[in-house]
């Protein structure tokens, strides 16, 4: 007789079993707190030593260069450790719980070797171990929302394994996981507008008792100590009683599945030439924010003498400029579903992208374009001297008003763009776990042409020694931003869609999913 249960079985012990999968009641709010607090703490320590590169670079007697290093090795560490190295250790023996710990313990070596630094090279090597130690906690919190609220394939059906019924199942039942996750990311926007300008405000502190730079380090070892303790407390195992892997099995398992994850990305994009555009442009953007990140310290500092605080603080604005963009990006989406309401399905639209998503996308890549285009502009105006007086170095405020200005720009059209974009690949994946695979790679590759751009950034204004000058960062931004617009603007053409991927006008079944997702 066979084991396979009736389609109204099987419905019935997903309903059993979806209050087992879905454990709420072993998170309480205080839980969920202590790990966006977690969060918190790790992002503050990367934006909060922006506004301090100019006095480290003082302070230890070395090139701007070997400070920047520091910087986005940070970032690097923090970037990529998560998934290479907590991940697969929390899914050994050691658990979600004690993995935190654990990250919580690199984070706080790390942090105290940066702050008694006595040299560049010390700092860089605990800046590197800060790094990694950080990027122990969004990582762990996702796994321990995932372990709590159940992954994509809690209730799939096993008569009905069509991706679209499955999104639409799991969507509904793991609401409350999505908002959780969600919650992580939403505390970036704050972080990098404050942590900035909290950081000069002790800069400014520290002064007084000689330590300056040093004081952030100092604030960020005692928080980490409370965080440590808070983990403790308050953060339940979520993996008791599931079997665990020993760590040779638990890293190769991770490691097979980054290459079974690679391979999809591959195949994807060879029949979506969208999704490799996406991924470039996340890149080269990306390359984009390093070097403003990197560049944009020094020059408030040496070019414009401020201090730290106000650094902290013009640093910390770009922050409000992304929060701009991503409001932007959701009320023009909000606008475009109009124009999918209208008809239930449009069968002429490309890579299954309903028409108010291709509206949505390029109305987001041409402003990213006009942008990009006017950095190029002023670049060339630096380049022939041609430049409006106002643009002069010798204006002083003028100048970084102007700077300031264009900078705000880039980043509310490039969060505008970004959330775009990744729209726009999602949506022409196939399953939940292609959607992953989609999302882990651009993450991957966003962290690369950061660390990219920013050795290349500060490498090139080291060796002309024009660290402070705008009208390298201008260039730069010019040179990133115009190479991603080219490289996404020929995917959008009809000549990189194939007929294969349009959907089929005779086939109801996408109609039907969509108008039930709408409704």
């Amino acid at each position: 007789m066979s084991n396979r249960l009736a389609p109204n079985d099987m419905e019935k012990d997903i309903e059993e079993s979806e209050p087992l999968l879905g454990r709420f009641s072993i998170l309480t709010k205080c839980d969920h707190r202590v790990l966006i607090s977690g969060v918190v703490l790790c992002n503050s320590s990367l934006y909060a030593y922006i506004p301090l590169l100019p006095e480290a670079q003082e302070e230890y007697h070395t090139t701007a260069f070997w400070i920047t290093v520091s910087f986005v090795l940070n970032w690097a560490g923090r970037g990529l450790s998560g998934r290479a190295i907590w991940v697969p250790l929390s899914d050994c023996s050691v658990g979600r719980r004690y993995s935190l710990v654990l990250g919580m313990t690199v984070f706080v070596l790390g942090t105290s070797l940066a702050g008694m630094a006595t040299s560049a090279t010390m700092r860089l090597l605990g800046r590197l171990i800060q790094g990694i130690g950080a990027g122990s906690s969004r990582s762990l919190a996702e796994m321990i929302f995932y372990d709590v609220y159940g992954d994509d394939n809690t209730i799939m059906n096993a008569d009905d394994r069509s991706p679209i019924t499955a999104n639409r199942k799991n969507n509904n039942f793991n609401q409350e996981r999505n908002d959780a996750i969600a919650s992580l990311g939403q505390v970036y926007v704050s972080v990098i507008t404050i942590a900035p300008a909290i950081a000069g405000s002790l800069v400014w502190v520290g002064e007084a008792a000689g330590v300056e730079d040093r004081t952030v380090s100092y604030f960020l070892i005692a928080w980490a100590i409370v965080q440590l303790f808070l983990y403790l407390l308050f953060v339940p195992e979520t993996r008791r009683g599931v079997p665990t892997l020993s760590i040779r099995e638990s890293f190769g398992a991770t490691y097979r599945a980054a290459s079974v994850a690679i391979h999809e990305v591959g195949q994807n994009t060879k029949n979506n030439p969208l999704l490799l555009s996406g991924l470039l442009w996340n890149a080269c953007t990306s390359g984009v924010y390093g070097a403003i990140l990197t560049l944009f310290p020094f020059t408030l500092s040496r070019r414009f003498g401020l201090s730290t605080p106000y650094t902290g603080v013009l640093v910390g604005t770009l922050g409000i400029a992304y929060f701009f963009g991503l409001v932007l990006a959701r009320l023009v989406q909000a606008m475009t579903v109009v124009i999918d309401q209208q008809r239930q399905i449009n069968t002429t639209s490309f890579f299954f992208l309903r028409r108010g998503a291709i509206i949505n996308l390029r109305i987001a890549m041409g402003f990213y374009t006009l942008v990009a285009l006017t950095f190029a502009a002023i670049t060339i105006c630096y380049a022939f001297h041609i430049a409006p007086q106002f643009l002069h170095f010798h204006h002083g405020f003028s100048t970084l008003w102007f700077l300031l200005i264009a900078l705000y720009a880039h980043e509310c059209v490039w969060a505008f763009a970004n959330l775009s974009v990744m729209a726009s690949m999602l949506s022409v994946c196939e399953s939940p776990h292609a959607q992953a695979s989609i999302v882990a790679t651009n993450n991957v590759l966003m962290v690369l042409g950061f660390v990219f751009s920013g050795l290349f950034s500060s490498g090139v204004a080291g060796f002309y020694n024009t660290y402070a000058r705008p009208d390298v960062l201008y260039g730069i931004i010019a040179g990133w931003s115009v190479i991603g617009s080219i490289v996404y603007w020929l995917s959008l053409t009809r000549r990189g869609v194939r007929s294969s991927h349009l959907p089929d006008p005779s086939d109801t079944s996408v109609a039907v999913a969509e108008t039930e997702d709408r409704l």
